[in-house]
């Protein structure tokens, strides 16, 4: 039986694919429907271009709809390449046949997550509604509780990407630490539950934002400083300067709430040096800035782009060059992980 990192391999190794070799998987298909490895391969062929060529959608739903019909409970069924946006054609399809796996009268936890993983993003109410099902089924897991507080500091997340208050949208500051403190909520139930090292990890780290989003400024500083503590116990973790990166933001946060610059710019130092290539959201979804905000706006413009040459080392440095230029000319441009339509065409973002 294969892994979910085999699964994710044999997708993954997909995505490469020719035309011609897809199709000749297709065909494989027709002689054996059941072969799970050309399914999975066609998983990643078609995720990616099916975004850009509508045409390769009801494809791409169809394998999933295939494997979400005969085990639902499959690890790879929860992650997005069996996932599909909301206006997707796809959508429906995938939509639907999760309906009807979950109207059967007994269903297994796994099946719950998978389902509520699906609707994350497409259908937050609908997804917290199944993360709260599978927690009467199965109260000692702590991925229910773990997954509601993550999901809310999303929202949250979303509205502090813009950190100028004269374009923030969404959530105003009072919704913003309620939801906070919500999130907080949560994931210290999952941390209640949780055992293992690792997965502690990430979930410290998620309750250091979580309690300095709800202004519980003493809680951010103690579970940012069990993050730090904690990763030095986790050497193999991939996602260690991810945590590491963010726990020294949190403290800088703090200090700068506390009134003291020296200790909040010695923070986003230490932040910009967990970057790197190897490390898997740095360098790809990218830094947090949200400390370099604080400090630019009071003035410490050097720290900042200190902190923005460390991080252009290991992410998109043709943007961070654009924000570089703005403030040595005095402005405060808008910082963002994620995607930036400003980019243009043919950036050289890793």
């Amino acid at each position: 039986m294969q892994t979910m990192e085999d699964q994710e391999e044999v997708a993954l190794s997909g995505v490469i694919l020719s035309e011609p070799e897809a199709e000749a998987l297709e065909s494989d298909l027709l002689k054996n429907p059941n072969n799970e490895t050309c399914r999975l391969k066609l998983l990643g062929y078609l995720m990616g271009r099916s975004i850009m060529e509508s045409s390769l959608r009801d494809r791409f739903a169809k394998h999933v709809v295939w494997f979400l019909e005969r085990d639902p409970g499959k690890k790879i069924i929860g992650t997005p390449w069996c996932g599909a946006p909301m206006p997707d054609p796809g959508y429906s399809a995938i939509s639907d046949a999760w309906e009807r796996v979950l109207a059967r009268p007994e269903i297994l936890p796994e099946v719950v997550l998978n389902a509520a993983n699906f609707y994350s993003l497409s259908d937050p109410d609908r997804s917290r509604d199944l993360l709260m099902r599978g927690e009467r089924i199965a109260p000692s897991w702590p991925k229910w509780a773990e997954q509601l507080g993550t999901d809310l500091l999303r929202e949250v997340s979303v509205t502090r990407r813009f950190q100028d208050p004269r374009q923030q949208s969404g959530l105003k500051p009072d919704g913003v630490r309620e939801m906070s403190g919500r999130a907080l909520a949560h994931l210290e139930r999952a941390l209640a539950l949780e055992s293992s090292p690792s997965r502690r990890l990430s979930i410290l780290v998620k309750c250091a934002e979580a309690a300095l989003g709800a202004g519980k400024l003493s809680e951010a500083l103690r579970y940012s400083e069990e993050t730090i503590a904690l990763a030095a116990k986790c050497p193999d973790e991939p996602h260690r300067p991810d945590f590491l990166h963010e726990a020294h933001v949190v403290r800088g946060c703090v200090a700068v709430e506390s009134g003291d610059v020296v200790t909040a710019r010695k923070e986003l130092r230490a932040a910009g040096e967990e970057g790197s290539e190897t490390a898997p959201v740095l360098s790809s979804f990218g830094p947090d800035f949200h400390l370099a905000w604080l400090l630019l706006v009071r003035g410490e413009k050097e720290a900042v782009l200190a902190y923005l040459d460390r991080c252009a080392a290991f992410w998109n440095p043709r943007r961070i060059s654009r924000w570089r230029a703005l403030i040595e000319r005095g402005e405060r441009p808008q910082m963002t992980q994620g995607y930036d339509p400003l980019d243009g065409e043919g950036t050289d973002a890793k």
